[in-house]
């Protein structure tokens, strides 16, 4: 499983803001749907919907990000899913920032 996203924008306001709301967390948990797709080597993509700032500010203090999958309500899949959740860059995983194709 790989978790995707194509919102590369980070507004740091927001950041500090969410830093003071989880500073105190052992842990966040972020919700992904499943793409019901698959990259080049086979891995099952899911995508990041929401949170993109919370993880941000959770990576900054070292604080454990988990993932939970959620209900798909675009009722949509693979490319018509990725196209519907399309942000302002090309797909790119999670973990390392590298593009996804």
């Amino acid at each position: 499983m790989k978790v995707i996203s194509s919102q590369r924008y980070i507004d740091y306001k927001l950041v500090e803001a969410k830093i003071e709301e989880i500073k105190d967390y052992d842990y966040i948990t972020l919700p992904i749907i499943d793409a019901e797709t698959q990259d080049l080597d086979g891995n099952d993509l899911f995508i990041l919907t929401d949170g993109h700032h919370r993880k941000e500010a959770a990576e900054e203090l070292g604080i454990e990000i988990r993932y939970e999958e959620v209900p798909n309500d675009h009722n949509l899949t693979g490319e018509e899913l990725l196209n519907e959740c399309y942000g302002d860059s090309d797909w790119y995983y999670i973990e390392n920032g590298n593009l996804v194709w």
